[in-house]
């Protein structure tokens, strides 16, 4: 059985460590490499090392409460490669028991969430963006839900250059306006326009 799970850890994208009740190495599989170097040679080491100094004592607290309570937790933390480089690590601990059940390591599988976590960040910095260049637009905008006909959104030049508050003019549909051009009008601005 200690053949398969080598088998299977060294042939994994994920992160797996078999760790002393001191959270000491007893194993890495090769996918720590980018982040630690050969893994064989951390065999011994102290676990919490690279784990970023403001993360440190709360994933040993995580870490004692699952030796002591045999239950492991999910959590997330910043891990600080051997060339320096921050990664973002989510990972799920798991106690391991001998024969009687008294636990005896502690198994962590986790995962680089790291280019995830800058995916996200960069798509909340474009949501600023957009909502700035929505919001402060010199020209009223509106958004308009072409199944329903109705206004999902609007900046408040918008509203105010036909006379509505927000409140008010985002409850109104297309219906609620009169058409100052006709459907041919509207598709011959389209066509040009693209």
């Amino acid at each position: 059985s200690e053949e398969r799970f080598r088998q299977i850890t060294e042939n994994v994208a994920d992160l797996i460590a078999l760790l002393d009740l001191e959270g000491r190495r007893v194993y890495n599989n090769p996918a720590f490499r980018p982040l630690l170097g050969d893994p064989s040679l951390q065999t011994g080491s102290d676990s919490f090392h690279e784990v970023h100094p403001d993360d440190r004592e709360r994933i040993r607290r995580i870490f004692a409460e699952t030796v002591r309570t045999g239950v492991g937790q999910r959590t997330e933390y910043r891990f600080v490669g051997h060339d320096g480089t921050m990664h973002y690590i989510e990972s799920q601990a798991s106690v391991v028991r001998d024969a009687s059940g008294c636990i005896t390591n502690v198994l962590v599988v986790g995962r680089d969430i790291t280019e995830r976590n800058q995916t996200a960040a960069a798509l909340r910095e474009a949501e600023v963006r957009f909502r700035t260049l929505f919001d402060r637009a010199p020209v009223g905008v509106v958004v308009i839900d072409p199944a329903t006909a109705t206004i999902i959104e609007a900046n408040e030049i918008a509203a105010e250059q036909l006379g509505y508050t927000m409140e008010e003019f985002v409850k109104l549909g297309i219906a609620d306006f009169e058409a100052v051009e006709t459907p041919e009008q509207i598709r011959a601005h389209i066509g040009k326009a693209v």
